[in-house]
């Protein structure tokens, strides 16, 4: 009998030190999960803002930008409303503001050089579109802009 008991004993540490070892893992594993989720939240919310504004224009809110608009409200629901819930909505607002951001920034680079080859915008377009400027080959951006007008 006391050799069963002993068995028991044994399989009972075992256990209890795998049982230790899955939660140190876990432990150890939650933050990078963690960090990966937000940052393919972040990924994810500007890309589908991409998406939209390409499939339609350059929608605005009361003469705003709706992706300005849409991901300063997602981070201010977030922070107001606390909880796990507020970290991810708070994630897809700056993936939202960060797609303004960029498009904001491709902008003003287009602006300074349009005034650097002292030309226009459009003028700058067509010649990236076309292969003229920078490196020899075309932007595909710029063919989009140029044939949707901007």
């Amino acid at each position: 009998m006391a050799d069963l008991s002993t068995r028991f004993t044994s399989w009972k540490d075992k256990a209890e030190r795998a049982l230790a070892t899955v939660r140190n893992v876990r432990e150890k594993a939650a933050k990078p999960i963690e960090i990966g989720i937000q940052a393919a939240e972040i990924q994810g919310a500007a890309f589908i803002t991409g998406l939209y504004k390409g499939r339609s224009g350059d929608p605005e809110v009361a003469g705003v930008p709706v992706d300005l608009v849409g991901g300063l409200a997602l981070i201010g629901v977030g922070i107001v409303m606390g909880g796990k819930t507020s970290d991810h909505l708070v994630n897809l607002g700056n993936g939202v503001t960060a797609a303004y951001s960029s498009q904001a920034g491709y902008g003003v680079g287009l602006e300074m050089a349009a005034k650097a080859n002292n030309t226009t915008v459009a003028v700058i377009l067509q010649r990236r579109a076309s292969g003229q400027l920078d490196n020899g080959q075309a932007d595909p951006d710029a063919q989009r802009n140029l044939a949707a007008g901007r």
